[in-house]
């Protein structure tokens, strides 16, 4: 039987780490104790023969490939599940929520909620109206751009004009990787931005992880960890999930998962062929 489990982290001699030192997103993935199995679904404990024939080493972290990518999967109880529509469950949630605080205001392009923009951001945006239009109620980029590429070319100069003048930290971050930007993950992409500027206009971003399990013949199920670099710019010295990455512009959920493992893991496509899908974090 394939089978794969999202697990607590277990209180073994082998645990090193704790929530202080996880990286947010390992702690994310370490929440649930979920067995998922792709014949039977969700189930709350692992059957027999998962002892028989041991775990799968891999579980990708992301969309259900069989599921609409608008929906997602919950485990309420092995015959229960609830499907949550991102629109109103997740894709919401924080905008409602900075909007109730007073603090953001909403980012619009082409008619859509993209993102959040704080004030101290706005004050720059302002200073920009052939390409942003600042208004109490939100801000939106100029709707007279006629397409995906003339928006995305008209927000890089604007940011990489901040940037050489050191306006904002994030952009200190700078990759030349680029996320899409979209109203929800299943609809067209409405421009891409360089992935630091993101957290600026509070753009939703999406990413796979991968964890790893091995069973250890004296101490049983085991999850893989690997420490984040000492000079990496999030989270230096955190303990995190064997694998992570950002969908970058180009990029689907599974080429980025073999990506990312090579990059990061050195993964063989042998042990990658076991990768299955498990859910979602948020």
């Amino acid at each position: 039987m394939s089978l794969v489990r999202h697990t607590r982290l277990l209180q073994r001699e082998n645990a090193h780490s704790s929530a202080d030192t996880l990286s947010p997103v390992a702690r994310l993935s370490l929440l649930t104790p979920v067995w998922f199995s792709p014949t039977l679904g969700p189930l709350e404990c692992p059957p027999p023969a998962y002892y028989e024939g041991g775990p799968n080493l891999v579980t990708l972290q992301g969309w259900l490939e069989h599921v609409h990518p608008t929906e997602i999967r919950t485990l309420i109880s092995p015959s229960s599940a609830v499907k949550l529509n991102t629109t109103s469950a997740l894709a919401n949630y924080a905008t409602e929520a900075g909007i109730h605080k007073g603090d953001c205001r909403p980012f619009i392009v082409e008619g859509h909620q993209v993102g959040l923009v704080r004030p101290d951001v706005m004050c720059e945006l302002v200073r920009y109206p052939d390409i942003f239009h600042v208004q109490p109620d939100g801000v939106e980029l100029n709707p007279a751009f006629r397409d995906y590429a003339e928006r995305s070319a008209k927000v890089e100069a604007f940011l990489k004009e901040c940037r050489a003048n050191n306006l904002f930290v994030a952009l200190k971050g700078w990759r030349d990787e680029c996320y899409e930007v979209r109203p929800m993950f299943s609809e067209d992409s409405l421009l891409k931005m360089d992935r630091s500027a993101t957290c600026l206009f509070g753009i939703r971003n999406y990413g796979v992880d991968i964890n790893g399990y091995v069973m250890d013949p004296e101490k049983g199920l085991c999850i893989w960890l690997q420490r984040r670099s000492p000079t990496k710019e999030t989270w230096p010295g955190k303990w995190d999930n064997m694998v992570g990455g950002g969908l970058s512009v180009g990029f689907g959920i599974l080429e980025t998962a073999y990506k990312e493992a090579a990059e990061e893991a050195s993964i063989t496509s042998e042990l990658m062929a076991k990768l299955r899908p498990a859910g979602c974090v948020s």
